[in-house]
């Protein structure tokens, strides 16, 4: 048997242990491995994650654990995205006409002298 031992930060522990301890549970049981959080020390922002078993075992509860890290992360970014996205698509919906005239004049501005100069005589 070894044991991994490593930290974890105290807003990051829940993604580890999943709704009701789900996700936890569901490593246990798909690695083999024991796995462990403790209770954070009073004023540390650590939990000690123990792993125990085979050095398969601890090798596939910890992929499991990182992936779980790097989903969440993705679903974050992804919905910064959204929310970037949905500001812009509100702060051009509240641009008065004249302001939308402007922007599509100062986008023209830019875009049709590429066109014309594109263009050659004979």
């Amino acid at each position: 048997m070894t044991v991994c031992m490593y930290g974890a930060l105290c807003q990051l522990a829940g993604i580890v242990i999943g709704k009701s301890g789900q996700k936890i549970r569901q490593v246990r049981m798909d690695s083999g491995a024991e796995v462990e959080l403790s209770d954070a020390a009073g004023g540390s922002s650590d939990r000690i994650i123990t792993i125990t078993g085979t050095l398969q075992q601890i090798q596939a509860a910890q992929y499991m654990m990182q992936m779980a890290y790097v989903t969440a992360l993705i679903i974050i970014i992804i919905i910064i995205i959204i929310i970037i996205i949905i500001i812009i698509i509100l702060s051009l919906l509240s641009l008065g006409p004249y302001s939308r005239y402007r922007l599509l004049r100062w986008r023209m501005s830019i875009v049709a002298p590429l066109h014309y100069t594109s263009l050659t005589t004979v």
